[in-house]
Parts: structure tokens; sequence; C-alpha cells
């Protein structure tokens, strides 16, 4: 029976100098970010929850791509052990982080230990999470948030500045009553890792996970156009068939994005 993964949202370290930031989806090295793709990134999060243990190719597929897929997953996988060895610096022949188990899978062989959390700093009484107002014109990493686009039960919606790419993009916050809830945080999380592991015209690019001041955010490509209550109003007059004429690129999505979704 395969091992249950144990879940962190806490950042790990290992090595000497190595951090996991599993909340920001990020690897570090003394401070500094690494590139990682996201299935050698979600490859390296599954290794170290499973640190210690055989972790098999099936278990890999599983977690990566799901059950019942039909693709060259061997090559991906591959490629994606190459990839993480050479951003840890890692000898497969001597390995300190990743030992291939031949035949069988890989397993994690380095110490892992979670960073503790900075003190909690005393928060006045009347102190409340960050609102539409007060985010507006605000820096966040390195994004400045221009505008605010729109809001829902499950997200608030800005217009932000990259401010190393000089490229607008969308901000998406939890709201203010859900952002200390982990299973609304988690949801964030996952709406995040799967919209990033797509890539079709109809689903908006991920740029970024991360977090402020305590509310976790997605950056993602700023899309122009009408909203969805703009195109019913603007569609009204037309017919049917024209509507559905419209709505047909919309609306396919290949197989293969449908299964990895």
């Amino acid at each position: 029976m395969a091992s249950e993964s144990v879940r962190t949202t806490e950042p790990v370290k290992f090595g000497e100098d190595f951090e996991l930031d599993v909340r920001a989806y990020e690897l570090r090295r003394s401070g500094r970010s690494l590139k990682l793709e996201h299935i050698p990134m979600e490859l390296l999060v599954l290794l170290v929850e499973l640190r210690g243990q055989l972790v098999t190719r099936d278990q890999i597929i599983e977690r990566i791509w799901g059950k019942d897929v039909f693709l060259d997953t061997d090559n991906s996988i591959n490629a994606a052990i190459r990839k993480i060895r050479q951003v840890l610096r890692d000898d497969r022949e001597r390995p300190r982080f990743v030992l291939t188990v031949t035949g069988k899978g890989y397993r994690f062989v380095a110490p892992v230990a979670e960073v503790s959390p900075p003190p909690a700093t005393p928060v006045a009484a009347d102190a409340e999470t960050p609102s539409a107002e007060n985010l507006l014109g605000k820096k966040i990493s390195h994004y400045r948030v221009l505008q605010l686009l729109g809001g829902g039960g499950m997200g608030v919606v800005y217009m932000a500045e990259d401010l190393k790419l000089g490229r607008r993009v969308a901000m998406k916050f939890l709201p203010g009553e859900l952002a200390s809830d982990a299973v609304a945080f988690d949801r964030l999380q996952q709406e995040a890792r799967a919209a990033s592991a797509l890539d079709h015209p109809n689903i908006c690019s991920i740029y970024h996970l991360g977090e402020h001041e305590g509310q976790p955010f997605i950056v993602m490509q700023l899309l122009e156009g009408q909203t969805l209550r703009e195109w019913i109003e603007a569609a009204a007059n037309q017919s049917t068939v024209s509507r559905l004429k419209n709505l047909e690129p919309v609306s396919y999505m290949p197989e293969q994005d449908l299964d990895a979704a």
C-alpha cells in the first residue's frame, strides 16, 4: 500500500541553505528564489512530503497528472528529476537529496526541518484585514495595486502593475471574511495549481502565488473585454443560433485539458 503524504503549509529547510515554501509555491536558496517549473516543483513537494520513503512512479503520476492518463509520463518524470538535481546541484551518483531506487522510484534522503514562524506581533484591537480600499495604490511584492475590478463570495480581483516586467496583471485575494480560513486558502492554492497546469486560450495564465499580511493571493493574466453580465445584455437581441455560435470557442476544451483540470 502506498504511503500517505503529509502535506504542510509551513516552509521547510533542507541542505545548508535551501528552503521550500509550499504556500508561496517557491524554492529558495539563501533567500533567493530559484526557478522551477510546475512539474519539477510538484515532484519536489511530493518527495519532501514523503521524505525518507520510496516514492514510486505510480505515486508521481497520480499526484501530477491524476489516474488513467495516457501520456509519455516516463520522459516527463525523468526530465523533472534532472531539473530538480540541476537546481539543487545534486549528483545522481553521490546524491545528497534525491536518490534513485532503480526500477522502483525515488527517495528524498536529506534531513528536513520546518521553519519556525516568527514570534507573533501584538495587533491593535481595531486592526482589520486589508480591504479593497486600503489595498489600492499599495505595493505588494513587486506589484502595485491600481484598480478594483470586482469581487464575489470567493474572491476580490484587482488590476495591478508588475513593476519588474512592466505589464498589467490581475491579482485575486480572498475576501476579508475568508482571509484566515484554512479551507478557503487551500481551495485558492488548488485553483492556482490546477490553472497553472493547463495551457488553453480560454484559461488565463497563472504567474504567481503569494501572501500579503496574512492574505494569500494569485497573480494572473489580465484579460480585457466584457464581463459575462455585459455579454448577456449585449446578446439579448441576438438569435439563439448567433448566441450559440459565439459561445462555441469558449465552451470548447480538449479532452486532455479537462483531464488535467
